[in-house]
């Protein structure tokens, strides 16, 4: 079974504004577009791959899945969507933005977007 130590996190991009940071996944459904925030549900265009500091693999992001309290309709689905989605990760580095689309057989794929996001104003220290 794959493990990884990244994960992407939602994050704005572009046009795009992120409203919080939290865990992305693909929609199991295939009927919308972005991914499908772990905590909240909401939608985000773009993702961030960061380092997460722990091996995680396919059961501990479906748990999470469960207890965010999402409806899961076929279970063997989500479980293996799951497991091509953390193999597909391994693609990309920390940092990298990404984004998904969904083709009509039911599959994703995962895009590079920029190598990191851009720094905002916010980001930027000033020094004394």
């Amino acid at each position: 079974m794959i493990q990884v130590k990244k994960f992407p996190v939602s994050t704005s991009f572009g046009d795009f504004k992120a409203k919080s940071e939290e865990f992305i996944i693909p929609f199991a459904d295939k009927e919308s577009e972005g991914f499908l925030g772990l905590n909240t549900g909401k939608v985000s265009k773009y993702g961030r791959i960061v380092f997460i500091g722990m091996a995680i693999n396919v059961n501990d992001v479906f748990k999470k899945l469960v207890d965010s309290g999402q409806k899961i309709n076929d279970v063997n689905a989500t479980l293996s969507m799951l497991g091509r989605y953390l193999e597909e990760l391994q693609k990309f580095k920390i940092a990298n933005v990404i984004s998904i689309t969904y083709s009509d057989d039911a599959e994703f794929k995962l895009t590079k977007e920029a190598n990191r996001p851009p720094k905002s104003k916010e980001n930027k220290t000033r020094l004394p």
